[in-house]
């Protein structure tokens, strides 16, 4: 097994950059393209808001790094609803 990637390398910085714009702009297109969608905006809004979160979980799966080096496990469980609810 080989060993971790440096995540805060600039090609890891750039390449989560650009697919978040990308995985974005999917959810975006419908929100703010030629017909804008009223009655679902609210549900492409929310994925979009989610983008950057699933890159970067996406990116930490491909580097092999361990979660707890990332230092999401020291802040308690209590803050854990409220950091999933408003990404």
């Amino acid at each position: 097994m080989s060993s971790p990637i440096s995540l805060s390398s600039p090609r890891w910085i750039w390449i989560f950059v650009i697919v978040t714009f990308l995985l974005s702009a999917l959810f975006d297109y419908p929100i703010l393209g030629p017909k804008p969608l009223s009655d679902l905006g609210g549900l492409y809004l929310w994925l979009v808001m989610w983008c950057p979160g699933i890159v970067a979980l996406g990116l930490v799966a491909l580097g092999r790094t361990k979660v707890r080096e990332l230092g999401l496990l020291n802040t308690g469980a209590s803050t854990w609803p409220g950091a999933c609810s408003f990404p």
